[in-house]
């Protein structure tokens, strides 16, 4: 769908909450039109409601139950919740850093952003948000929950969730977040890196990563990716880090609406030493991040060491609409290049390793060292270091 398209059937469906909208002579059988139900209801309320209705109010809730009716990832967003998503982008923002998406009863958590309030709480992925500030969300549209996650830096927040058959009540401080997308630490001879999101520093950042390796190629023995709850991002900067370890070929196969399936490629001018490549994923790496491991799985690039990833086999592009916000809508799926959907699959690690359930988050932090704690990241060490003395590698 286009911007204008989706600026059209927004417009429409906001002059159609005032009664006032003339559909003119050119009609799509699947517009709202001037839909009767709706200035009936509207009346009816109008008229009848205990006390005077916010018109306003029930504009938005509008607008926002037609965007979550299509799907778990398309939304309406305010004037704020569009200003907060594009400042992400661009690797900065406030609030409490955690990537969500609608949820029976809330908002549930789809991974949690490395060294944020979020991150501190102990929050995880799988987690679901029923209250904030003892307001309960199942009353709150999703634009809403996320305008009352943000805040000022240094305000306090209260949040009740539920984990499983376990319910939680934590107490955070918002901050001004500021996304360092790209962290590198080589140990024994073995680069780490980690990739917390992917906003548009990620390609620049691994350009730099490929310099420091350039600059010791001789004593790299291989490489350790970290995608593990990492939310996605842009699609570009996904693609260009596939190219980065390939250099050049296909990545992902996307399918938008009516159009052929067609096979995104990259090609990259510099690439990473050719050493053994192991990729991290868990429950919270979906999208983007899913799009990076699935591509180095199927060139035989890299094996994938976790668990199974969230399977978010899809894109969200996002539309500015003037005076309303903006709208955040799916506008392709994609597959892996064997064709498999990677919506609620996800991508199947070559070796499973549970994570310590002790550990909830994986972050380095403000440490120089990684932690021997981390069960999965030590067997990826260890994986690595057998294919480098097992010559498992071209």
């Amino acid at each position: 769908m286009t911007f204008r398209q989706v600026a059209i059937s927004l417009g429409a469906l906001s002059c159609l909450l005032s009664g006032c909208w003339d559909s003119g002579k050119d009609k799509h059988p699947s517009s709202f039109e001037c839909d009767p139900l709706f200035k009936e209801v509207i009346d009816l309320v109008d008229k009848n409601y205990v006390s005077q209705p916010n018109l306003e109010a029930m504009r938005i809730g509008a607008l926002s139950g037609m965007l979550s009716s299509l799907d778990p990832y398309s939304s309406y967003l305010t004037p704020k919740a569009y200003d907060l998503l594009t400042d992400s982008t661009d690797g900065v923002f406030g609030g409490i850093g955690v990537e969500m998406c609608p949820a029976d009863g809330g908002v549930r958590i789809i991974s949690v952003l490395d060294e944020s309030p979020a991150f501190t709480a102990g929050i995880q992925s799988g987690d679901v948000i029923v209250a904030v500030n003892q307001k309960p969300t199942y009353n709150m549209t999703y634009s809403e929950i996320v305008g009352a996650l943000h805040g000022s830096p240094k305000t306090h927040l209260k949040l009740q969730i539920q984990r499983q058959d376990r319910e939680l009540n934590l107490s955070l401080i918002r901050q001004k977040i500021t996304v360092n997308p790209v962290k590198l630490i080589i140990k024994d001879g073995v680069g780490y890196i980690r990739i917390a999101y992917f906003n548009e520093q990620v390609a620049d950042r691994l350009k730099e990563v490929i310099e420091t390796f350039d600059k010791r190629q001789e004593s790299l023995r291989g490489i350790i990716l970290d995608l593990r709850n990492n939310p996605g991002g842009i699609l570009n900067q996904a693609i260009r880090t596939v190219g980065f370890f390939i250099k050049s070929g296909d990545v992902i196969k996307i399918q938008e609406r009516g159009s052929p399936e067609k096979t995104l490629t990259t090609y990259e001018k510099t690439s990473m030493p050719t050493v053994p490549v192991v990729v991290l994923i868990n429950s919270g790496s979906a999208s983007a991040s899913e799009i990076v491991a699935s591509a180095l799985k199927f060139h035989h690039r890299a094996l994938v060491l976790g668990k199974r990833s969230h399977g978010k086999g899809s894109i969200q592009s996002v539309f500015p609409v003037p005076g309303v916000g903006g709208v955040k809508i799916t506008t392709a799926k994609f597959a892996s290049l064997d064709g498999a959907s990677l919506s609620g699959r996800g991508v199947y690690p070559d070796v499973t390793v549970d994570a310590d359930p002790n550990i909830n988050n994986i972050s380095l932090g403000n440490k120089n060292a990684l932690s021997e704690d981390d069960v999965q990241l030590m067997r990826a060490f260890e994986l690595v270091t057998s294919l480098v003395s097992l010559r498992k590698w071209s």
